[in-house]
């Protein structure tokens, strides 16, 4: 009786923590297209510039700007490498068959819960970066945005 309670226990944690990896990859996820907009903003903004007749300043200063913001965003979405957000090493698992001995339910299930918390810890420090170069990105586009307004008002 006592086995199954912490089995139940054990059950519960894992799922808890794969619902918190979950939850952290749609946040990358959602950063990620965050950054996408940007990039299609800026992209759209910086061809205005060109195609239209503004004063050479106003291009050559917001137009900086603008791909700066445009190089943040593409940094930040690149494919990255998680580590320690991997997959179960069942070598261990296999030896243990091999000699014919078990592996515990209650110790897999540990194992996978330690494991999926690491992972989305390690998923949880790559999102805070993503965010902070997010904001960087956003903020080159605000300022490419007033510059173009105080150039342009004032040539």
């Amino acid at each position: 009786m006592h086995e199954e309670q912490d089995i139940a226990v054990l059950r519960e944690m894992l799922r808890l923590a794969e619902k918190r990896r979950s939850e952290e990859l749609e946040l990358m996820e959602r950063i990620n297209k965050y950054n996408l907009a940007l990039i299609a903003f800026a992209g759209a903004f910086l061809s205005l510039l060109v195609s239209r007749d503004f004063p050479r300043l106003v291009v050559q200063v917001s137009g900086a700007l603008l791909l700066m913001s445009i190089f943040v965003s593409l940094f930040t979405v690149r494919p990255q490498l998680l580590k320690g957000a991997g997959a179960l090493s069942i070598e261990d698992d296999v030896l243990l068959l091999k000699k014919n001995n078990t592996l515990t339910l209650k110790q897999y299930l540990l194992d996978s819960a330690e494991l999926t918390d690491r992972a989305a810890t390690s998923i949880a420090i790559l999102t805070v970066e993503k965010k902070r170069w997010t904001i960087l990105s956003a903020f080159f586009l605000v300022l490419a945005l007033c510059s173009t307004y105080t150039l342009y008002s004032y040539a």
